[in-house]
């Protein structure tokens, strides 16, 4: 399994929409079972974390972005895809929400499936920049 995950652009201006796409490309023929994460039962999202590592998207009241893909046999070549539209919105800490500050952020798309003696999962990331 491969995964990656972009953005599509490497900067955006305040208020634009930040477009994600994570993918999960099997190399090799192979029994797909997707299995919930560890972090909130999706077996595959996409968060938006700052350049120090803490989460900014989702957050609480913030739905999580999670896709499913039907567990079976996939082909080498086959692709599965969720796509995220982030506005730039984030919860501050009195509770309030607001626009995210300028900075660097990162994209991450997490994907988690069963593997022979547990559970398996591949991240990808994809680095970007608001600018003020």
């Amino acid at each position: 399994m491969a995964v990656t995950t972009a953005t599509d652009a490497p900067q955006y201006a305040p208020g634009a929409t930040v477009t994600v796409t994570t993918q999960l490309r099997d190399l090799v023929t192979c029994q797909f079972t997707p299995a919930p994460s560890s972090n909130g039962g999706c077996d595959t999202d996409v968060t938006i974390v700052d350049s120090q590592g803490h989460e900014v998207f989702p957050v609480t009241d913030q739905a999580v972005k999670c896709a499913s893909v039907p567990a079976g046999v996939l082909q080498p070549g086959s692709v599965a895809t969720v796509v995220l539209h982030w506005t730039q919105q984030v919860v501050n800490s009195d509770g309030s929400s607001g626009p995210a500050p300028p900075g660097s952020y990162s994209a991450v798309g997490t994907w988690n499936w069963a593997a022979a003696g547990g559970a398996a999962s591949a991240t990808a990331k994809a680095p970007f920049t608001l600018v003020a």
